[in-house]
């Protein structure tokens, strides 16, 4: 079994906004719990897959707040994560750790959360990349040391509690805290807790990946009302999750200076007051309407966005775009929100008159030999795990996989076939994917060898990941593999990029780069985030850009893109119907002149 991360491809200084959430009332008093029970402890199902109960869990709904479910700590993590956190008494606060640099700590008095290296809270002991082999292997892990992050619960009306024994914690709070990185998030529908393991990551028995019909039937009735204390919570907890637990905001339509010094609340009451207002409704078709609004405003290319659909939800889709109540001034519109949505089209439809290759073909190579050029493109970085577990156990030619990795692979002995000069390396119309298969491509261009920076922006560590990849498929990572990634070294390669390239297809070109190659076209679309999937508190799915960002060797923000060395000229989207013409992109002709002469 092999630990597996996906990634999908500040701690923002605590500019807290002072979170008037308006309507909201505030009811921590600090003291001491009195003898009388202020709760109720009840039993619920949880389900590990869709429409089948596995067992029940206990939750404890406190008086002040009927309708939140809270947990203890430890449950919690034995529970959904089969881990005994090592607990100890600081002060006042109940610190669960897993190692010296991994903990959080809960101060029910002060209602403060301290973390550090929350990204250890993601690793569940099952989570595995596949049952055999595959073509990259770890080789080393650097990582600085991690900096504490403190916030003031208050800030965002969440409260604490404490029995003398344990910290007792929001349900939906901790499992933004621990599982969302490796997409597995444990949510709550209002009646029963959901373990959802959106990567597919762990055993049979936990291996849900969708919601089930019993799961949508109290969110799709909208004739019954939120709960005041419920509508209050939720919306802090979205405040908090976005003024602390996310990466870069450069993308945002709401604007990165905009998100990091007023806060989630404070853009919403600046820019979008009516969204705030539907958020806090009681109504929930008006909820639902100001949700859909809110990650419009929140929309960042890819990697934020609503993800969970069912009829209610369809329907405040319609009614947002009819009503258009969020009036985004014109800075808080970005180039991406604009013309990002026309340039896949526009992409294709050029290559596909200049190239002439089938509509449904999501990967292609073609060779130009007038310009002694080759092109090798793909829409996706996916990985085949079980075919890779498949060629392992039995490595004939015909079983090599055809995913990413696989055609890249495959295309670059074939341009050395043809007795290219050139080659092109297309993703122009790549939105992303697994960093596995990016690693495996940067192997071939970099003597078997894949370095992978990383910046958490909440605990302000670098890691970097090094990996060795199978260049020559045999099973062994040692120097024939190097001397089989140097034969590459004969091409001139260079990147092709448009503002649609984003994510997997954003950090590619930038390590290439910084490699020596070439990178062409226009430049990338940016997105730089592992995505975190999570549920609101009551029940709504979301997935966003977490606090885990791809970043330079030198650690620096790519999440705007890659410039590139060959800016091609072409028609921009006026807001007519008219696409783009990418044309002037793949003049095979004219970029493999460009190669030649580059890297004379």
């Amino acid at each position: 079994m092999k630990a597996r991360r996906i990634l999908s491809l500040s701690l923002v200084p605590l500019l807290l906004s002072s979170c008037d959430f308006s309507i909201l009332f505030f009811w921590k008093s600090g003291e001491d719990e009195p003898a009388a029970k202020n709760y109720k402890d009840q039993k619920v199902n949880v389900y590990r897959q869709p429409d089948t109960i596995d067992k029940q869990f206990s939750l404890r709904f406190y008086n002040e707040f009927p309708h939140v479910p809270y947990v203890s700590v430890d449950s919690y993590f034995k529970e959904f994560f089969k881990t005994d956190l090592a607990l100890k008494k600081v002060g006042n606060s109940y610190k669960y750790s897993l190692n010296k640099a991994s903990y959080l700590a809960f101060d029910a008095k002060s209602n403060l959360l301290y973390a550090n290296n929350i990204t250890a809270f993601n690793s569940h002991p099952d989570f595995t990349s596949s049952s055999g082999e595959i073509f990259i292997k770890l080789d080393s892990v650097e990582q600085t040391p991690s900096q504490e992050k403190v916030v003031n619960l208050n800030n965002y009306s969440i409260a604490l509690f404490e029995d003398g024994n344990n910290a007792f914690v929001p349900l939906t709070l901790l499992s933004k805290l621990s599982g969302g990185l490796s997409q597995y998030n444990v949510a709550y529908n209002g009646k029963d807790v959901y373990v959802m393991d959106k990567a597919g990551q762990l055993g049979e028995a936990t291996n849900s990946t969708t919601y089930g019909e019993e799961y949508f039937s109290i969110l799709n009735d909208t004739s019954t009302s939120r709960y005041r204390d419920l509508a209050n919570y939720n919306y802090g907890e979205l405040c908090f999750v976005f003024d602390n637990l996310r990466g870069y905001t450069s993308q945002l339509v709401f604007g990165d200076n905009n998100l990091l010094s007023l806060g989630l609340n404070g853009v919403l009451e600046k820019y979008a007051p009516k969204v705030k207002e539907y958020l806090l409704s009681l109504d929930k078709s008006n909820y639902y309407e100001g949700y859909v609004a809110l990650f419009s405003g929140l929309y960042d290319g890819g990697h934020t966005g609503v993800q969970t659909t069912f009829d209610a939800l369809v329907n405040a889709y319609q009614r947002n775009s009819e009503q258009e109540f969020v009036n985004l001034n014109a800075e808080m519109n970005k180039r991406m929100v604009q013309v990002r949505t026309n340039v896949a089209g526009s992409v294709f439809s050029s290559k596909l008159s200049v190239l002439g290759y089938g509509a449904a073909a999501n990967q292609f190579y073609k060779y130009d030999s007038e310009a002694k050029t080759a092109f090798i493109s793909f829409r996706s970085f996916d990985v085949d795990y079980e075919g890779w577990d498949n060629y392992y156990k039995n490595p004939t030619a015909e079983n090599i996989p055809s995913d990413a990795y696989g055609f890249v692979r495959s295309k670059l002995y074939q341009a050395l076939e043809d007795e290219a000069k050139n080659v092109v390396l297309d993703l122009s119309n790549n939105g992303g994917g697994n960093s596995y298969a990016l690693e495996g491509i940067v192997g071939l261009l970099n003597g078997s060898k894949s370095n992978f920076n990383l910046l958490d922006t909440v605990s302000k560590n670098k890691t970097t990941e090094k990996h060795l990849i199978d260049i020559n498929l045999d099973g062994q990572f040692d120097e024939l593999d190097v001397t089989e990634a140097n034969k590459f070294k004969s091409l001139n390669i260079g990147v092709l990029t448009t503002l649609y390239s984003f994510s997997c297809a954003n950090l590619l070109p930038s390590i290439l780069k910084e490699l020596g190659y070439k990178i062409m076209g226009e430049q990338s679309g940016g997105g730089s985030c592992a995505i975190s999937t999570e549920s609101t508190a009551d029940g709504l799915e979301y997935v966003r850009s977490s606090n885990v960002c791809f970043s330079d060797e030198a650690g620096n923000n790519i999440d705007s893109g890659v410039p590139v060395d060959l800016e091609i000229e072409h028609p921009y989207y006026d807001g007519s119907d008219v696409l783009m013409d990418y044309t002037a992109f793949f003049d095979l002709t004219a970029l493999g002149t460009y190669l030649s002469s580059a890297y004379l």
